[in-house]
């Protein structure tokens, strides 16, 4: 319904929120709206957890496609990441490279108050 556009993105998620089902891994998206920056309040770049709750976990940097599956694949399927990392680490160290590679918020949209408090860096 959504896919044919009998429905818009509102009522899909209106409608997911209703479903009787059990997730064991969440839905994860971050989010990058520098016009809907409010400071502290509504991060620049932030990720939500879940549907249909006020989630903003700050983000201190645009994440790439690459950095997000690395960060959903090692947080919700850890067995799979821990079979495929072995005792060298490769993959914790691929993801350390790909952040390393992201550049930071300007301060402005993520300032030294934003900082100091719990985020994902």
């Amino acid at each position: 319904m959504f896919r044919s556009g009998e429905i818009d993105f509102e009522e899909f998620s209106q409608a997911l929120s209703e479903l009787d089902y059990y997730f064991s891994i969440p839905i994860v998206r971050v989010d990058a709206s520098y016009t809907q920056f409010v400071k502290i309040h509504h991060p620049a770049v932030h990720m939500h957890v879940g549907l249909n709750n006020p989630s903003r976990i700050a983000l201190d940097r645009v994440w790439s496609p690459f950095m997000f599956t690395l960060f959903v694949v090692k947080n919700f399927y850890c067995d799979l990441w821990h079979a495929k990392t072995g005792e060298s680490f490769r993959l914790e160290k691929l993801a350390k490279e790909e952040k390393d590679q992201l550049a930071l918020l300007e301060d402005k949209y993520f300032c030294p108050v934003q900082k100091g408090l719990i985020n994902l860096l």
